[in-house]
């Protein structure tokens, strides 16, 4: 079963005005009305979920670190003439402030804290 949220929107609004016209002028017939506005919404359902997939992407930072500090899994490092290598888009900067956090899952930064 698919949700129909989507039918809110400007395009699914615009689907079904157009649609409903057609079967107003007997273009369409009801059941192919309810199976475009079931496939509309089946759709768009399984297009939004690829698009919340997580985006694999690397960013490059260069410079020379001015000053650091590291205080229970956070890192601050403050670099002076800096580049920053985006999407193969180069940034530079005189001063860049680099905020860094720990990776792990907080379960296991937990655990850690009790075994130890």
């Amino acid at each position: 079963k698919t949700m129909q949220f989507y039918r809110r929107s400007n395009l699914g609004m615009a689907l079904e005005e157009t649609i409903n016209e057609l079967v107003e002028e007997n273009d369409l017939s009801e059941s192919l009305r309810e199976f475009l506005m079931k496939h509309y919404d089946s759709i768009l359902n399984e297009e939004l979920k690829k698009s919340c997939e997580p985006v694999r992407t690397s960013i490059e930072v260069e410079g020379d670190i001015d000053s650091y500090r590291i205080l229970q899994g956070e890192s601050l490092i403050l670099l002076k003439d800096a580049s920053l290598n985006f999407n193969n888009q180069i940034q530079n900067f005189p001063e860049l402030l680099v905020l860094g956090q720990e990776t792990r899952p907080m379960i296991e930064k937990y655990r850690y804290q009790f075994n130890n």
